[in-house]
This record gives C-alpha cells, structure tokens and sequence, in this order.
C-alpha cells in the first residue's frame, strides 16, 4: 500500500453499511441517519469519530491500519490464505466486493481473529519467513497476562534497544487472547527519519518523525508453545524470547533447538 493510512482513506472507499455495522455499538453514532447519508459522504462520520475517547480512536486506528495495509490484489490473497490455514473458504464472498477496501473491512467484521494470523502479520508489517520462530516447552498452564506483565515487557523491551542502538522508546503495546491464543503486538519507535507532509495550512513540509518497528508474540499456554514475529539477529531474538519469559510467563526461557544433522 503506497499511500500513508488516514481515517478518511478508509472511510471513504468503504460502504455506509459496513461502517454503519462497524460503529453499531459507539454512542456518538446513535443519531447519525445511515439511509440519507450518501455513500463516501465522509464527513458526518469523521466528525463523529473525533467525539470518541481516545483509546478507542487508537484502537480503532490498529485495526483500520491492517484494513489499509490488506486493501490491494496481494491483501486478498493473504486473507483469502490465512482464511483457509483455519478451514474458511472466503473467496466468493471477497470477489463480490466492490473493491479491496470493503473485502479487508469484511473481513474485520465477519473474522476479526484473521486479522491478528500469522500470515497476516507478516504481510502487512514486512516480516519474511526468517522473522518467524516458534518455541515449544514452556510449562502448559493457563496464563492471565495482567497490565503489570505488560508493562514488564515493555520495559525489557526498551531496555533491550536503547543500550547501544538508542531505539525503542515510546514503546507501545496492544494486547488481545482470541481461542486461548494471547497476541502481544509491541512496536517501539525506531531511528529519527524526515518525510513531507501537508499541514494544516495546506503547504508541504519536512517533518521529524520516529516510524515505529515492530514485535509481535503469539502465547499458546495450554501447548506450551510461543511464537515471534521479530526482525534483527540471533542475539537479539535470544533477548526477546528471554525478557518475553521472565516478564509474562515468569519463568526461563525455552532454548532454541539445535538443528538436526544427519
């Protein structure tokens, strides 16, 4: 996707009904008249969204990313894979869509839990086949992860990259369980970097900005089994999967397995 993620993109090329099934249960949309509101007619809605509080604005902006992220020809595809990893043939109702916008945002609705896959993750946010590592042998309980744990993480996390790289402050964190499956999705603040952007005056300026990188952990207690989604080196995947143990499961890591030779 080549275009930066905005509200408006999203709301734009995405049906009144969608939307209207998606904010059904946000009161500032109770009064809004869905059948005179004509399609792409953003603002009504835009200005609704703003009335929200703040954590649900970002938690909606996490979940209109991966919609903005999934919204081409290759997104389809990978919704349409991940959809069958489970055993969901979604094709034909994908292909009714009317473009790639409302076939990602259906899929927000009908199968939210696709949007936080594997597959899914390392589409959207660049990970390759290397980035993925699982680890089976932890102590197979059922894990309660507390904010305390997250706030744990999160600080092994920024310690982790600002001893020499000085990353990963203003590190942030969503967490959902879905199916017994907790997903942590971390993304620090990476190097300083400059891009233009259009202010509120209309001119093109050169803005100071810190693009955020991602980590992403799937805990399957009752297997015992953790998985990451993590770009960098082995020493540093080593640290990741030690900090994720002693902060959330409070225990030792699992180690990596040796490979087999023959």
């Amino acid at each position: 996707m080549s275009r930066s993620y905005t509200p408006r993109f999203v709301v734009g090329r995405t049906s009144n009904a969608l939307l209207q099934r998606f904010f059904s249960d946000h009161r500032p949309f109770d009064d809004l008249d869905w059948e005179k509101l004509k399609e792409n007619d953003v603002e009504p809605i835009l200005e609704r969204l703003q009335v929200l509080k703040e954590a649900q604005r970002r938690q909606i902006g996490v979940a209109w990313r991966k919609v903005h992220a999934l919204a081409d020809a290759q997104g389809t595809a990978v919704l349409i894979a991940a959809a069958r990893d489970i055993g969901l043939n979604i094709a034909d109702q994908l292909t009714a869509k009317r473009n790639a916008y409302e076939r990602a945002f259906w899929c927000l609705l009908e199968y939210p839990h696709l949007l936080d896959s594997q597959r899914i993750y390392a589409h959207i946010y660049a990970f390759s086949k290397p980035c993925l590592e699982t680890r089976v042998g932890f102590p197979q309980r059922k894990v309660i992860i507390t904010k305390a744990k997250l706030n744990d993480l999160r600080q092994q996390i920024q310690s982790l990259y600002q001893k020499e790289e000085q990353r990963g402050d203003m590190c942030k964190m969503d967490y959902r369980e879905r199916d017994g499956i907790h997903l942590i999705h971390a993304y620090p603040s990476d190097y300083d970097d400059e891009i233009e952007s259009y202010g509120s005056d209309g001119e093109l300026n050169t803005v100071s900005v810190k693009p955020p990188f991602h980590i992403a952990f799937y805990l399957d207690g009752s297997a015992g089994s953790v998985a990451m989604l993590a770009k960098g080196g082995a020493d540093k995947r080593e640290a990741l999967f030690k900090g994720f143990s002693t902060s959330i499961l409070r225990c030792p890591t699992v180690p990596k397995p040796e490979k087999k030779t023959y």
